[in-house]
């Protein structure tokens, strides 16, 4: 006899054995994460058996083999003939399916031994007709503060200040396929941020100034992530309070036509083995009336950055994940070291804002399993960035009509040397982006244009490799098509009260006027096709087509 499920009870009761589908392994002779690797290379799933009274035994599941079963469904609640060579058979059923996050793929599974008495709880699945997404982002951020002012006789001043924020965002978003259990991802993410500043300032004249201070800082940390299907989900968590100390000083002068504007900043973190010194300085020189030179250098360090992530989900959305310094759990202070250049010109009407900049960024973080490729073992990596670029800003005003355009080039080239060698393109590497806006007011009525142009975002290309598995390329290494879209609004302001001490407006806009498909973002999977052979997929996620919008404001 064998055993079965008895759906409402969680129990199980005798059927005939041949009704029991059959689940072939073969028994693996090393242990370990070596012959785990070398198993995955030879094409098979590793995995072990354990319960019943008998010793664990480390097994290999041919991938393809356990790939179909797994998308035929219900597989963790599914009884499965265990035949394995110079074993008895056995009765077992799967505890966990560990899967890559990315590719969604089986990496490893754990089989128990049942006997005719055992009683075990179960995920029970329910199917749904149609395939189909759904995500919810749920953000709020709330805070308070209080300021203290005291300036007495002479060139004195004195400044206190307590600030308290409280920020949190709450994702999730589940795919649901005609085969297995939904696919899910959920993100939970808190920051909250108090602070004390006071600070004290001296004038010496109208063109010498100066301030410094002290600040204490606290930061509590904290998110839950959740990946994989419903019944088996795989979670990653993490909590991290900091505190910190920091004294400033800032000076700025004026001498005829130069104007400067130095300072330093020392923080201390009581988890940190050193201080972190950030000087600033900038500066600028009108040449004329119309002309002007302008330059920046300064160092930033800081103790709350936002992880890389490379497609937690489908969508691309919800991966905005914030988390602090903390020594043990790998995740290091952001530093930033930053370089800029321009000029100002205003003549006639038409004003041009030129600024080139170099900036290189160290103590960037990663998720590992947020790499496509990634086959690391640790939680969190460490990268750099470097980003170049020149931004160019061009605006000019007639009588009510306002017109501005802007041009960008930059190059963000990230590098994590433990996950993959060499440089590959930033997940927000767009080259060139342009805009154009132009606005006009007529009595109580304004009208604006806008148009946007950038080059595509880069993704990593997959395809199926000799072992039918998703395999990718150099990440980064390939473009999604241009993107671009035409925007309009009018609006109507007028007063609500005889007064005129309310004001109202009413107005209509148009997002994306000509429905352009812009692909925002492009993603792979596996899909089994008629003749019931593996084939790749590719998904990719457009932004909104035309969208109207109806404004009604008050302000009071």
């Amino acid at each position: 006899g064998a055993t079965a499920l008895e759906a409402p009870r969680n129990n199980w009761r005798y059927i005939m054995a041949g009704e029991i589908p059959d689940l072939v392994a073969l028994e693996r002779t090393g242990t370990g994460k070596g012959a785990a690797r070398q198993a995955r290379r030879d094409g098979m799933v590793p995995g072990v058996v354990y319960g019943g009274g008998v010793d664990p035994v480390a097994i290999n599941v041919p991938f393809n083999a356990l790939l179909k079963k797994l998308k035929q469904g219900r597989f963790l609640s599914t009884l499965f003939n265990l035949k394995m060579d110079g074993h008895d058979d056995v009765r077992v059923i799967c505890r966990n399916v560990q899967r890559d996050v990315v590719k969604d793929l089986p990496t490893h599974l754990d089989l128990m031994r049942l006997k005719r008495t055992t009683q075990i709880n179960l995920f029970i699945h329910v199917d749904f007709e149609n395939e189909g997404t759904r995500d919810r982002l749920d953000l709020t951020n709330s805070g308070v503060s209080a300021n203290w002012e005291y300036k007495p006789k002479g060139n004195w001043n004195l400044d206190a200040t307590l600030r308290y924020s409280n920020y949190e965002s709450q994702y999730a978003f589940e795919e649901i396929l005609n085969f297995g259990d939904p696919e899910i991802t959920s993100n939970l993410n808190r920051v909250k941020d108090f602070g004390a500043q006071i600070q004290v300032g001296y004038k010496f004249n109208e063109n010498v100034t100066s301030f410094f201070g002290y600040e204490f800082v606290n930061y509590d940390v904290g998110y839950v992530l959740s990946f994989g299907t419903t019944g088996n989900p795989e979670i990653l968590d993490f909590q991290s309070t900091l505190s910190g100390h920091n004294i400033y000083s800032e000076g700025q002068f004026q001498i005829d036509d130069l104007f400067v504007r130095s300072g330093v900043r020392i923080s201390s973190y009581p988890t940190a083995e050193r201080l972190f010194v950030e000087p600033r300085l900038y500066a600028d020189y009108t040449i004329s009336d119309a002309f002007k030179l302008k330059a920046s250098a300064e160092i930033k360090n800081q103790a709350i950055s936002q992880v890389v992530s490379f497609d937690f989900n489908q969508l691309g959305f919800g991966n905005t994940l914030w988390v602090a310094f903390d020594q043990e759990e790998g995740t290091p202070i952001l530093n930033n070291k930053q370089f800029t250049f321009g000029f100002f010109l205003n003549e006639n009407g038409w004003k041009l804002d030129v600024e080139g900049y170099y900036k290189r960024i160290t103590g960037l973080t990663s998720l590992t399993r947020g790499f496509q490729s990634a086959t690391a073992e640790e939680e969190y990596y460490e990268g750099n960035s470097t980003v170049r670029g020149i931004d160019v800003l061009i605006k000019k005003k007639i009588n009510t009509f306002r017109t501005w355009l802007s041009y960008s080039y930059s190059q963000n080239d990230f590098e994590f040397p433990d996950l993959q060698n060499g440089t590959f393109p930033g997940n927000f590497d767009q080259r060139h982006v342009f805009s154009w806006s132009g606005s006009y007011k007529y009595k109580a009525y304004q009208f604006s244009l806008g148009w946007q142009f950038a080059t595509g975002r880069p993704f990593t290309n997959a395809f199926l490799n000799q072992n039918s598995q998703i395999a990718f390329g150099q990440q980064n290494a390939n473009r999604l098509g241009d993107y671009h879209k035409l925007d309009m609004s009018a609006f109507y302001d007028f007063h609500l009260d005889a007064e005129n001490s309310i004001k109202a407006r009413l107005g209509v806009s148009v997002i994306n006027i000509y429905n352009r498909d812009n692909e925002i973002d492009r993603t792979f999977r596996e899909e089994e096709n008629d003749q019931g052979n593996l084939q790749l997929q590719e998904l990719s996620n457009v932004g909104l087509g035309i969208t109207p919008n109806l404004v009604f404001r008050v302000y009071f």
